[in-house]
């Protein structure tokens, strides 16, 4: 098994609490550290993988601060300062309705412009190196078994 396939089939039990703490209470106390840690890794790397920095933002930038402390939770803190870039991009990523937190671009420059695509080159190129899920993520899980089953 691939260690992304370790860490999809850990996380599948998880997914009901995980996604209402973001999409709705922001309580993630049903779930261990580790445990959000690693989802938090794979939904960024997913998101940010799939549609850039402004996908993160739309779907789940109210989040952030929480994704930076599951990145500092696995180690993966190189990851932090492109969050906090994007939350320079972003000022509004704390809102609660995905079109507020996306607002911010609306007054967008080009300069502004170009600094998402060197954000989400950045991120990419990061990925490459040391990728959230493979690297950290996959390397939790197995260190951690004990907070992946029942």
């Amino acid at each position: 098994m691939s260690g992304g396939d370790a860490v999809q089939a850990a996380l599948e039990p998880l997914w009901p609490a995980f996604n209402e703490a973001v999409d709705e209470t922001g309580d993630f106390s049903a779930l261990t550290e580790g445990q959000r840690a690693v989802a938090f890794a794979w939904i960024l790397s997913g998101l940010i993988g799939n549609g850039g920095v402004a996908s993160w933002i739309e779907s789940a930038g109210h989040r952030t601060p929480d994704a930076k402390a599951a990145l500092e939770h696995l180690g993966a803190s190189e990851y932090v300062p492109l969050l906090e870039e994007a939350t320079r991009l972003y000022p509004t990523f704390a809102a609660g309705d995905a079109d507020e937190r996306l607002s911010a671009s609306d007054s967008w420059t080009q300069e502004d412009e170009t600094r998402l695509e060197t954000l989400d080159e950045s991120f990419y190129a990061l990925a490459e190196q040391r990728d959230l899920v493979e690297h950290y993520a996959a390397s939790y899980v197995a260190a951690h078994p004990e907070d992946f089953t029942d």
